[in-house]
């Protein structure tokens, strides 16, 4: 009986994905500079912006479309998840990302260039991500997002929080977006919805 016991505790543990820290150097949807480029910002190959709808104000009929960056790969063997965490002032909403494409960042002929002055060597591949917020999750007035990458695995996740500026735990990455790793509030995005 004992051995029996072994060998099905030795099969769970080998089917758990461990988890191993997020890659969040090429997370990306504003840089922390002060400036808010989402609506005039490209995806770096791309022909939309960071802030799909190329404005801040939304009118009421519209989805929000939100676009990301990260690392390909970024969660290592865990399942690869992007999040937008929605507030229109009345509930909360968490609306899932899909993966659109890869880009390659670099000098090369076939890559999209570079961002904010990465990569300084080689070639990099990255996952661009899109968010698309129903009208049916937004209020008029100003609505509140944040975005969140996460790796999860049956061992658990680890999760990151892209951030409109710095928090008093956050920090940059080498794109110069600032991260935390414990929350967003006070310092997420907003776009106002507009009748």
């Amino acid at each position: 009986m004992m051995r029996r016991i072994a060998v099905v505790v030795c099969v769970l543990a080998s089917s758990v994905v461990a988890l191993g820290a997020l890659n969040t150097e090429w997370a990306y949807h504003d840089d922390n500079d002060g400036e808010d480029d989402r609506t005039t910002e490209y995806v770096p190959g791309k022909d939309f912006a960071f802030l799909g709808n190329g404005n801040t104000t939304i009118k009421t009929t519209e989805p929000v479309v939100l676009y990301v960056l990260t690392a390909n790969r970024f969660s290592g063997e865990a399942d690869a998840q992007v999040f937008v965490r929605w507030w229109n002032g009345q509930e909360e909403h968490w609306v899932m990302g899909t993966w659109v494409d890869n880009l390659y960042l670099g000098s090369g002929e076939t890559d999209a260039g570079r961002l904010h002055g990465q990569p300084e060597g080689d070639t990099v591949m990255l996952d661009v991500w899109k968010i698309e917020i129903s009208p049916e999750m937004t209020r008029p007035g100003e609505n509140f997002y944040a975005i969140q990458i996460k790796g999860w695995s049956e061992a658990g996740e680890e999760v990151a929080y892209l951030l409109r500026d710095s928090s008093e735990d956050s920090w940059n990455n080498n794109v110069k977006q600032a991260l935390s790793n414990s929350g967003f509030f006070g310092h997420d995005w907003s776009v106002k919805i507009e009748e």
